[in-house]
């Protein structure tokens, strides 16, 4: 049963993997000819490393947003096991290293910081999702054994909270690049001049910049608190579900200034718009993933209330039974005690 289960799951994440890493090449497109070049684009080694290190880091993002997710107790110990704690070393590494290297990108980017030693332009000013790959990697299985210690009697739910902020902060910079977008629009056909050259200042493009990290900050307390009044796996779906909401409106509300921008410049990595769908596009791929499982594990929950989880053995002759009688599983929490 739970090979089955694994294999489902690989199976939807390398899918996921696979359309997300041709969709990249496809939205860096301009016109029809620039699409027959695509099968040459996902082979050229300058696409294939960032994006395919960029997709690992929001896969290993995905799953570690539902590693809190109650699962079956086939076993005395109820700590949990070794790839839930990976997956959640990852994520920890990644909440941790993000900031600063994302800092770091920006200012090479768009204010001019330069490094003179070729690894670290090529780490930072060149591949810094290469960079958020290799701390993962290097950092998480230390973090992990951390996490194992401290995480004993299970993994919290603030951590999903935590990268359910995460796409919130990025959700929030989209929107905010939707106005600017405008902005480049108005500004293509001579109008608003002056309003777009002050948002090109420093200061405000700082602002604009830091909204990201700023959102995040903001956001993760609020849903902390959200998470509160909604206890269990049931935070986790409502927060799932609204994000990935959210994702679809702002995708839809993005897409026509990206089409205005392609139509009036061919080089348009640097447009207001396409920072916001490519921003948009990353939060929809966090929490796509942990939207659907939890959506449909939650109708699967109300279809097969009375049937064992782990091997599907019918339960409804033992309705006061914390385990399976068939494989030993613990299908239900034991109930509170009043005078606890």
């Amino acid at each position: 049963m739970f090979k089955s289960r694994w294999k489902w799951l690989l199976g939807f994440l390398a899918a996921e993997a696979v359309v997300a890493y041709a969709l990249c090449a496809v939205l860096l497109c301009t016109s029809f000819s620039d699409l027959l070049q695509v099968p040459a684009q996902l082979v050229n080694p300058g696409y294939a490393l960032p994006v395919a290190a960029s997709i690992v880091c929001l896969l290993a993002l995905q799953l570690a947003f539902l590693t809190p997710v109650a699962f079956p107790i086939l076993k005395a110990d109820a700590r949990p096991g070794w790839a839930r704690l990976l997956l959640s070393g990852f994520a920890v590494t990644l909440m941790l290293v993000v900031p600063p290297v994302y800092a770091i990108a920006v200012a090479c980017q768009f204010f001019g910081l330069e490094f003179k030693t070729f690894p670290l332009e090529l780490l930072f000013q060149d591949y810094p999702q290469v960079t958020l790959l290799l701390a993962m990697l290097v950092v998480g299985p230390i973090v992990t054994l951390v996490l194992r210690r401290k995480w004993s009697a299970g993994i919290p739910v603030r951590q999903s909270v935590h990268i359910a902020g995460l796409v919130s902060g990025i959700l929030v910079a989209g929107a905010v690049m939707i106005p600017v977008s405008a902005l480049e629009t108005l500004k293509a056909h001579k109008v608003a001049a002056d309003v777009i050259e002050a948002f090109e200042s420093n200061p405000l493009r700082i602002a604009l910049f830091s909204l990201p990290l700023v959102g995040w900050a903001v956001a993760t307390p609020l849903l902390m608190r959200f998470a509160k009044r909604h206890p269990g796996d049931s935070a986790l779906d409502k927060l799932a579900a609204r994000l990935l909401l959210g994702t679809v409106f702002e995708i839809a509300a993005i897409i026509p200034f990206d089409v205005m921008a392609r139509r009036r410049n061919n080089c348009y990595c640097f447009e207001p718009s396409f920072f916001a769908l490519i921003a948009a596009a990353s939060a929809g791929f966090i929490v796509f993933g942990p939207a659907v499982f939890l959506i449909v594990g939650r109708r699967r929950a109300k279809a097969f209330s009375t049937v064992c989880p782990a091997c599907e053995y019918d339960m409804s002759g033992f309705p006061h039974a914390l385990r399976c009688p068939e494989c030993g599983a613990g299908w239900k929490s034991p109930p509170k005690d009043p005078a606890a």
